[in-house]
C-alpha cells in the first residue's frame, strides 16, 4: 500500500457525484432531435456554447489536463500516457513512410511530438524511444523496398507497446500488470475474430499477435470454431465471444472488452491506497465521452435507439 494516492483518491470521491449516471445515459438515448440533446448534454455540464464538435474538442482536453494533475509519480505513464503517444506515433510514421508532410498532433502523451519525429528521423531512434527503435528501423527498411503498410506499422507499434509497458512494471504494480494481460487477450481475440469474420490470411492475423496474455492464439488461427471454444472455455468474456462467433458483431464484442476492463478499475475504486480510483475516474470521463459521441453521431443520422445502445460503454455511477 502507499499513502501516495490518498489525497487525490479523496478528492476524486468529492468528484464522482458528477459523473454520467446510467440514468443520465438513458436520458440522451430517448432524445429525438438535435434540440432535444443539446439541452439535456448541458445539463449535465457539458459546454455546448460552440457547437458539438468543439465540445468534444474541449472535453478531450479536460481529460488530458486532468491526467497531468493527477498522475502521482508517473502512475499513469505506462498504464495511459504511452497510448497517446502510441497513436501519434503512428501517425507520424505513416505520414513519414509514405512521404507525405507529418500532421498535427492534438494530443501529447509522454513525449512532445517534435521528440517523436526526431526518433523516427533519427538513425538511432532508441535514444528517444526506448524499445522502438528496432521496429522504427525495420518499418523504415520495410518502406525503402516497398513493403510497409498501415497495418504493419500498427502491429509493429502495438507490440513495442505492450513490450515497454510490461519492462516498466515493478513488483509492487500487480494492479496494472494485470490489466494489462487482461488487455492483451481482449486485444488479440478482437484481431483473431474480426481476422475470421473477413477471411483474412495466418500472417495478416499473425502480425498483430501480442505475447503477454494468458490466452494463448498464437497457433489457433486456422483451426475449427470447435477448437477455438475450446481453447476460451473459461474465458472471461467466453460467451461475448462465442455469441461474435455466431454473428460477426464485431462492434458489440469490443464494447464487451471496454466494459470488462471499465469494471476491473471500477471494482477498486474505494480503495484509497491505490492507483484504481483515479484509473476509473478517468476511464468513466473517457466512457462519458464516448457515449456523448455515439449518441450525437447516432441522432443526426437517425439511426434507432437500440442500434446506438449496442454500441455505448458502461458508464461510473
Amino acid at each position: 500500500m502507499s499513502s501516495e494516492f490518498v489525497f487525490n483518491n479523496a478528492r476524486i470521491k468529492s468528484m464522482e457525484a458528477k459523473l454520467m449516471s446510467a440514468q443520465s445515459a438513458q436520458r440522451l438515448l430517448e432524445c429525438k432531435n438535435l434540440d432535444a440533446l443539446e439541452h439535456a448534454l448541458a445539463d449535465m455540464g457539458f459546454s455546448l456554447e460552440e457547437g458539438f464538435e468543439k465540445m468534444f474538442v474541449t472535453e478531450e482536453k479536460k481529460q488530458r489536463e486532468f491526467l497531468d494533475e493527477f498522475n502521482v509519480g508517473g502512475a499513469l505513464d505506462a498504464l495511459i500516457l504511452l497510448k497517446f503517444d502510441l497513436v501519434n506515433i503512428k501517425k507520424l510514421l505513416k505520414a513519414k513512410l509514405s512521404s507525405k508532410p507529418y500532421p498535427e498532433i492534438a494530443v501529447e502523451g509522454i513525449f512532445k511530438a517534435d521528440e517523436l519525429v526526431c526518433a523516427i528521423e533519427s538513425d538511432e531512434p532508441d535514444k528517444v524511444l526506448s524499445g522502438f527503435g528496432d521496429p522504427i528501423k525495420f518499418l523504415r527498411k520495410n518502406a525503402e523496398d516497398g513493403k510497409c503498410s498501415p497495418h504493419l506499422i500498427d502491429s509493429l507499434m502495438d507490440k513495442a507497446m505492450y513490450a515497454y509497458c510490461f519492462s516498466r512494471l515493478k513488483k509492487k504494480d500487480k494492479l496494472m500488470r494485470e490489466y494489462l494481460v487482461r488487455n492483451v487477450d481482449f486485444v488479440n481475440l478482437d484481431s483473431f475474430l474480426r481476422c475470421k469474420r473477413l477471411a483474412l490470411s495466418a500472417n495478416f492475423y499473425h502480425e498483430g499477435y501480442i505475447e503477454g496474455g494468458r490466452l494463448k492464439l498464437d497457433d489457433a488461427y486456422g483451426e475449427s470454431d470447435e477448437k477455438l471454444k475450446e481453447r476460451i472455455k473459461g474465458f472471461e468474456l467466453e460467451e461475448e465471444a462465442l455469441k461474435t462467433l455466431d454473428s460477426g458483431n464485431i462492434a458489440a464484442f469490443e464494447t464487451a472488452c471496454d466494459n470488462a476492463l471499465f469494471a476491473y478499475w471500477k471494482g477498486m475504486k474505494n480503495e484509497l491506497f491505490e492507483v484504481a480510483p483515479i484509473v476509473a475516474y478517468y476511464m468513466s470521463k473517457v466512457a462519458e465521452l464516448k457515449v456523448a459521441k455515439v449518441i450525437v453521431a447516432g441522432v443526426k443520422n437517425g439511426v434507432e435507439s437500440e442500434l446506438i445502445r449496442e454500441r455505448l460503454r458502461d458508464v461510473y455511477a
